[in-house]
């Protein structure tokens, strides 16, 4: 088999990691839709059929379904690309949004307001989309190629490298050396220079099994279970506020609703927003892949939306302005994906030509192995031949 420094595998997996870190940069500005949607009708037409809600507005509507929405499709993403022991912990954290997806998105429309009802069959539907997602990720599992299953950089030596570019350049001219010498080396130095020639390769790219990462079970690991175990019930205890008053006093200290309808609303917007970005913040501190750093736009939007509730007393409507006091840090973000980018393909690349590597050296071995059991045969048929003379 020649040996060749082109991306036929891991060029893939770059793409596909890229495409999910400009998914999770990109998918909190989706909230923006709802500001295109009318302030003033509380009426939505499906099929040429009316229905009438019980928000505000049709702008209200689409405002709590994309918030919920979003937050779920970020822990789905996480739910499917995480390898780690406890991301099954990832489906039971996401059924305050997936309830909350389901009971504005269905619910709200076709069910008027008020009952047990509304809060039971919301309920259903995001159970049944959990199991759901669990049963699609089962089938992906038993069916997909193990391509990702090969190995991580360690997290210190992902950043920067000045000299990578220019040591594929090298390596790429001493695999085509190495293969114009193959013709007149035998096969056992021919393994010997490709066993060390993986050897240096191992070494630039600071390769790590994958078992002694995900396998590991650190504190860390525990308090991520822990928290998102506990992440359904700290989401639901905005339900213990007044849903009809707007300050409460509370021994010396007073709970005002900052603008909200009530102390209630005010409770979901904070559980759901505090929420999500402890979610986010807990991902990039356990997620090892360059990737992560996309991780930071929505964290950055999810203080952002905090601090324009509870300390800039001049803001008068939330997930509006946020995103433009937050574009600065975003473009920084899209700015250092940009850079890690680049570094990544490169060694993307020279993962290839690691692969190539072992490729070839059980080519070599295959034909060694088949080279002595075929002399192993001659000689015992030269044996046997003697001892019948």
């Amino acid at each position: 088999m020649p040996l060749q420094a082109k991306t036929y595998k891991w060029g893939k997996v770059f793409y596909r990691e890229l495409a999910l870190a400009l998914s999770l940069v990109l998918l909190p500005h989706l909230l923006l839709v709802h500001t295109f949607f009318s302030r003033d009708t509380a009426t939505i037409y499906l099929f040429g059929l009316e229905f009438s809600h019980f928000y505000k507005s049709n702008l209200v509507l689409v405002w709590f379904i994309l918030k919920s929405a979003i937050v779920f499709t970020i822990l789905l993403l996480w739910f499917f690309h995480c390898r780690f022991w406890w991301r099954n912990f990832l489906l039971a954290a996401s059924f305050p949004f997936s309830y909350w997806f389901a009971r504005s998105c269905i619910i709200s429309v076709f069910q008027e307001r008020g009952g047990t009802m509304v809060y039971f069959w919301p309920g259903l539907l995001g159970l049944a989309m959990i199991f759901l997602v669990y049963g699609i990720d089962q089938i992906r599992q038993k069916h997909a190629a193990k391509r990702f299953n090969y190995f991580f950089f360690k997290r210190q030596h992902v950043f920067y490298n000045k000299d990578l570019d220019r040591y594929y350049g090298q390596l790429s001219a001493s695999m085509e050396t190495l293969k114009m010498k193959k013709v007149g080396l035998n096969d056992k130095t021919y393994l010997y220079q490709l066993y060390h020639k993986k050897r240096h390769v191992g070494r630039q790219l600071f390769l790590r099994e994958p078992d002694s990462i995900e396998k590991y079970k650190s504190k860390l690991d525990y308090g991520i279970c822990a928290f998102l175990l506990c992440l359904p019930f700290l989401a639901f205890q905005y339900i213990i506020l007044p849903n009809d008053v707007k300050e409460y006093q509370l021994a010396n200290w007073l709970i005002k609703s900052y603008g909200f309808p009530s102390l209630r609303s005010l409770g979901w917007y904070f559980s759901h927003t505090f929420s999500s970005l402890l979610v986010c913040f807990i991902w990039y501190i356990s997620e090892r892949r360059w990737w992560r750093y996309a991780l930071l736009s929505p964290i950055v939007l999810e203080a952002y939306r905090l601090w324009e509730v509870f300390f800039n007393s001049k803001a008068t409507k939330v997930d509006e302005v946020e995103y433009i006091s937050a574009a600065p840090w975003i473009l920084l973000v899209v700015a250092l994906l940009y850079a890690v980018s680049r570094l990544i393909r490169v060694k993307y690349r020279i993962l290839d030509v690691y692969e190539d590597l072992e490729t070839e050296m059980e080519a070599v071995l295959n034909q060694m192995s088949a080279s002595e059991s075929l002399k192993g045969s001659s000689q015992t048929s030269k044996n046997s031949e003697s001892d019948s003379l």
